[in-house]
C-alpha cells in the first residue's frame, strides 16, 4: 500500500483525503456495494485472493487513479488491503497494522510510476520510508514462496529490476484502449464460477536480497521488526545470527565487518517481536 512519506504514525490523514476527494468531485468512489464488502479472514486462495496494494505518496493523479479503481476490484470478490480504504477509517489503523496484514495476503502489487522504484532502490538510509520496509517485507516473502509479487505499471517508460514486460500488468493510459477491458484480464470478477486470479508475478529466484535491511527511527523496523543476520564467509557459507532488532542492525553489522573474518553481510526479515 503506502509510499509513505512523514512520520505520523496513524493513517486517518491519507483516508481522510479519499473522503474529502469523493465529496469535491461529486462522485462516491467507494459505492455502498463496496463498503459493504467484508473481509473474512480465511487464508486467501486463487478463489479468493488478498492483495496488498503499495504506492508512493504525493502522485495525486495516482492517489486518485487508485481511489476510483481499489473499490472496483473489492466489488469483483478481491479482498484487499489498501491505506486508502474507508472502511478502515474509524479504526485508526497504524502502519504497524497495515504492514502486519501483508503476512495474511497472497498478492503483492506494486504500483509503479518512476517514484516507487527509486525508492525502494535507495541504498540511503535517511531516505527510507514506510514504502522501504513494505518493498523489503514483500522481498522476503517472496524469496519464502508465501506471496507473489507483481506489479501495476501505472506509468513511465522503463521497468526496473526485479520487474519485467513479463511480470507487469499494464495499465498506463496511453498504452490501455479500455480500462474496462484491461481490467477484465487482469482482474475477473471473482463472483462468475471458474473465475480465478492469477496474473503476471517475478519469479522467486529474481527476488535478490537486499545488502542489508534499511532502517527509519520512525517506522514500524525499528520498533518491533526482526531480522536474521547472514555473515558470508569466503568459502560461501553463511553464518546465520540473530534474530536482532532492525535497529540494532547498523552496529552489528559494523562489528561484524571490524572482525575481519566475512566477506559480506546481509539480513532477511524473521517477523515481528510481539509475534507468538
Amino acid at each position: 500500500m503506502a509510499g509513505k512519506r512523514g512520520d505520523d504514525n496513524l493513517l486517518s490523514g491519507p483516508l481522510r483525503r479519499a473522503q474529502e476527494f469523493n465529496r469535491a468531485h461529486g462522485v462516491l468512489t467507494w459505492s455502498e456495494k463496496a463498503m459493504a464488502q467484508t473481509d473474512d479472514l480465511r487464508p486467501p486462495t486463487l478463489e479468493r485472493p488478498r492483495l496488498f496494494i503499495s504506492y508512493r505518496w504525493g502522485d495525486a493523479e495516482l492517489e486518485s487513479w487508485l481511489d476510483f479503481v481499489v473499490p472496483h476490484l473489492v466489488v469483483r470478490g478481491y479482498r484487499v488491503i489498501y491505506d486508502r480504504d474507508p472502511r478502515n477509517f474509524e479504526r485508526n489503523l497504524s502502519r504497524d497494522g497495515i504492514l502486519q496484514r501483508m503476512d495474511r495476503c497472497n498478492y503483492f502489487i506494486a504500483v509503479l510510476n518512476g517514484e516507487f522504484e527509486q525508492r525502494v532502490g535507495s541504498a540511503d538510509l535517511q531516505s527510507a520510508s514506510a514504502l522501504t520496509h513494505e518493498w523489503e517485507h514483500a522481498m522476503a516473502l517472496g524469496r519464502g514462496n508465501t506471496l507473489r509479487i507483481g506489479a501495476i505499471w501505472f506509468s513511465g517508460e522503463t521497468l526496473s529490476p526485479p520487474f519485467d514486460a513479463a511480470s507487469v500488468m499494464d495499465l498506463r493510459p496511453l498504452h490501455t484502449e479500455n480500462l474496462w477491458t484491461a481490467l477484465d484480464r487482469f482482474f475477473p470478477d471473482l463472483g462468475k464460477q471458474g473465475s480465478q486470479f492469477d496474473p503476471p508475478a517475478v519469479p522467486a529466484a529474481r527476488l535478490a536480497p537486499p545488502q542489508l535491511l534499511h532502517r527509519s527511527a520512525s517506522l514500524i523496523a525499528d520498533r518491533n521488526r526482526l531480522v536474521t543476520v547472514c555473515a558470508w564467509k569466503a568459502d560461501g557459507t553463511c553464518v546465520r545470527l540473530g534474530p536482532y532488532l532492525v535497529r540494532q542492525l547498523e552496529r552489528v553489522a559494523a562489528e561484524l565487518r571490524a572482525s575481519g573474518r566475512y566477506t559480506r553481510i546481509t539480513t532477511e526479515a524473521a517477523g515481528f517481536a510481539g509475534d507468538d
